[in-house]
């Protein structure tokens, strides 16, 4: 469909006029909620050698922390490294509908700007919140070429709208913002993912780095047009944009709600299957050593996740096979990871693929030495709308990531700023987050 001015004000309408009051409490309650578990994932994540490494690199006597770790650093570089750590162990919330991850890409950028700004909690949940609906509903519009990864693209406009909100921005000016960021997207990779670099990680710090800096470069007089939205995403990275999608039932139907947690280790798409293959080990008494084979059979998207052999740790999470393997071998150290993986073959299916967006479906078959053949189908994963996460979830997943960096006393104060961080101001919720 062709790009439409309509549906960008519609958008961007909608942003500058909708306020907290505005949205229904359970749509608040849910954000804080995604505050809170994408703050776990930062903290845990920023443990990673590689985010040390970085912000080692950059450490200033002034600046913004970078969170789980005791060190300071210039803005750009504290959203460029919070984002990488909040994604670098597959453990950071997404969107069914989106096809993505929308708060990696608003957050890490928001809590550096609103730190610098001495921001108050009320604005920073109200901007992050709509980025959020924003990115949701653009992510839900566009249909991705294969090749291309999530990250790194679409969701930085949410990005740059909350950002822009939180500065006050009204008109012509939030209007640039979104553009400019419309113009900046990554040509990310499903590749990078499934061979093991950490490039992919980057995808995310770069756009929340690009975040931090619109600001300055549309004060400055730079301009880009939010046409170029349209030919990136029908025809460069994408192979369709349906402007409908984007703003269909805008204002009385929240994306957000349509958010999932997780809680396995991996890439969202392994989840189902592994959790197709807890559900048999629940229901029958499996030797695994005599397992033949095991297919999987799943959406298109997930059916790419098919490589029996990785390269390392962080490409098993992006391989069907090799997560499947890695989940089994914690349960029974006994089994062989590598030759279990061989094992193991993924193929699409068009009835599972004809559930999406709705459900993320698996149906997992093993086949036994003997013969015997077990079967389960498995509709979505824990953390999915049909399964949501408790508010109890979210605050466990928080202690078991947060706490081995933070303590658990800290740990707890940061669950209540989170969940009431109207009381509260930016500086308090960062500062909670520094690591020893």
């Amino acid at each position: 469909m062709g790009c439409a001015m309509n549906e960008w004000n519609q958008l961007l309408s909608f942003a500058q006029q909708t306020s907290l009051g505005d949205v229904p409490p359970e749509v608040v309650a849910r954000a804080k909620l995604i505050l809170l578990d994408s703050m776990g994932a930062i903290i845990h994540g920023n443990q990673t050698e590689e985010v040390r490494q970085f912000a080692t690199m950059h450490a200033a006597s002034d600046g913004v922390p970078v969170l789980g770790l005791s060190i300071l650093v210039p803005e750009v570089i504290a959203a460029m490294a919070n984002a990488q750590g909040m994604v670098s162990q597959e453990l950071d919330e997404g969107n069914v509908y989106a096809k993505g991850h929308p708060a990696s890409h608003i957050l890490p950028a928001l809590l550096a700007v609103a730190y610098r700004q001495n921001s108050a909690g009320a604005p920073f949940l109200e901007s992050f919140l709509l980025g959020y609906e924003i990115s949701a509903r653009l992510g839900h519009a566009i249909r991705l070429k294969p090749a291309i990864h999530p990250h790194g693209n679409w969701a930085m406009v949410g990005g740059s709208l909350a950002v822009g909100k939180l500065l006050g921005w009204t008109g012509e000016k939030l209007a640039q913002a979104l553009a400019m960021s419309a113009s900046l997207p990554m040509v990310s990779l499903w590749e990078n993912a499934f061979h093991g670099h950490r490039i992919r990680d980057v995808y995310v710090g770069v756009v929340n780095a690009v975040n931090t800096l619109v600001p300055s470069l549309v004060s400055a007089g730079y301009t880009a047009s939010l046409n170029g939205f349209q030919a990136i995403f029908d025809g460069i990275l994408g192979e369709g944009l349906d402007w409908e999608k984007a703003v269909s039932r805008l204002g009385s139907e929240y994306f957000l709600m349509k958010n999932y947690f997780k809680e396995l280790s991996y890439c969202r798409y392994c989840h189902s299957p592994i959790e197709a293959v807890a559900a048999l080990i629940q229901q029958e008494s499996i030797d695994w050593k005599t397992v033949r084979r095991i297919d999987v059979y799943t959406y298109r998207a997930a059916a790419q996740l098919n490589r029996q052999t990785v390269e390392n740790a962080f490409a098993a999470k992006f391989s069907i096979p090799a997560a499947m393997a890695d989940w089994l071998c914690q349960r029974y150290p006994e089994l062989d990871a590598e030759a279990l993986a061989k094992k193991i073959f993924v193929h699409e299916d068009a009835a599972i693929e004809a559930k999406l967006p709705a459900e993320r479906n698996s149906r997992v078959v093993v086949t036994l030495s003997d013969g015997t053949v077990l079967s389960h189908y498995q509709v979505g994963a824990k953390g999915d709308p049909q399964h949501p996460f408790q508010e109890d979830d979210v605050k466990q997943k928080l202690l078991d990531l947060a706490g081995p960096v933070i303590g658990r006393d800290r740990c707890f104060r940061l669950i209540d700023v989170c969940l009431n961080i109207e009381r509260h101001d930016v500086d308090y919720l960062i500062r909670l987050c520094i690591g020893p």
